[in-house]
């Protein structure tokens, strides 16, 4: 994913776009959306379960949302994957954990 180029609006999607997308909700949403679909069409960490393949929107809605935390915190390894391709495309400062190493992290800090 170097250069996205959406045909209908001339919009280009760039490496590092986080600090202008952000400041847009709608534009950050379609952005989101757009690379999770991107990532699915080429079979990155893409969940084939039939009752999971019905919560993708919502999984693209909590990576969105992480975008206003410094942590995203989830058990899914397939999520969390796909979130860090994503946050690390945009240019997004979010650190992706799992459950235990969340744990581990808050643990030390106490």
């Amino acid at each position: 994913l170097q250069k996205i180029l959406v045909k209908d609006c001339k919009f280009v999607l760039s490496p590092g776009c986080f600090r202008v997308i952000t400041k847009e909700y709608p534009l950050l949403e379609c952005v989101f959306e757009f690379l999770a679909n991107c990532l699915d069409s080429v079979g990155y960490n893409t969940d084939t379960k039939s009752r999971t393949i019905h919560s993708a929107p919502y999984d693209i809605q909590h990576l969105i949302l992480a975008t206003y935390c410094e942590r995203f915190v989830t058990g899914d390894k397939r999520l969390q994957r796909k979130a860090q391709a994503i946050y690390q495309y945009v240019g997004a400062p979010i650190k992706v954990l799992d459950t235990k190493a969340y744990f581990e992290e808050l643990s030390t800090s106490i």
